[in-house]
């Protein structure tokens, strides 16, 4: 966690150094806002939607988002290891398609075996965290007249508890009630971990 976080600090750092300030604020600023996003603190102490920092930097902050912290945690977002899952799970893709169909190749984590349902449960909690942002800037975008990368920003946010984004408080309170309550969901399956909050459609919970 601490190695990924000073990697996105890094990079953070490149998409603001061309702003305005010595090199000390940005480094303070940089390591400041990647703490609060990657633990779902949603503290600033810049304007994020402002010029303080450049397309790049505010690139970071979203994928930022969709990280979030680890597993177990209080904060938002896939979850480290979640992520570290499916990137072994992508490089080890080539060596399972090329090897026997006779021979097992269990997918290792820090020297455990991952069960295939977990590794299913995860590729499901993945694909939502795309699926439900990319819906959920589409619904912003046609209701509001924000940008895309503001729409997305929005959902990610609601969906990660991070109580920040790239749209403006003043702009964000006179969202129409669609959008809110679009939000209102995303925010309780986020900090469900969105499975639980789909059981609730399954006929089978019901009966």
């Amino acid at each position: 966690m601490a190695t990924a976080a000073l990697g996105w600090f890094t990079l953070s750092l490149i998409g603001v150094v061309s702003g305005p300030g010595g090199l000390h604020d940005h480094i303070r600023s940089s390591l400041f806002h990647v703490v609060s996003i990657a633990t779902s603190t949603g503290f600033t102490t810049q304007d994020v939607t402002g010029a303080t920092f450049s397309p790049v930097a505010k690139q970071v902050f979203l994928l930022l988002m969709v990280i979030g912290g680890c597993v177990g945690s209080t904060s938002g977002g896939v979850k480290v290891l979640r992520v570290g899952v499916m990137g072994k799970l992508l490089w080890q893709q080539p060596r399972f398609i090329s090897c026997s169909s006779r021979q097992v190749n269990p997918l290792l984590v820090d020297g455990e075996i991952i069960r295939t349902e977990e590794v299913q449960r995860t590729a499901a909690i993945v694909f939502a965290w795309v699926a439900l942002p990319v819906l959920g800037g589409l619904i912003t975008g046609l209701l509001t007249a924000f940008a895309p990368l503001e729409s997305v920003s929005g959902m990610f946010s609601a969906l990660g508890s991070m109580g920040l984004s790239y749209i403006s408080q003043e702009s964000l309170v006179s969202v129409g009630t669609g959008v809110k309550v679009w939000y209102i969901l995303a925010m309780v399956a986020g900090r469900l971990e969105i499975l639980p909050l789909l059981l609730i459609f399954s006929r089978k919970v019901w009966t």
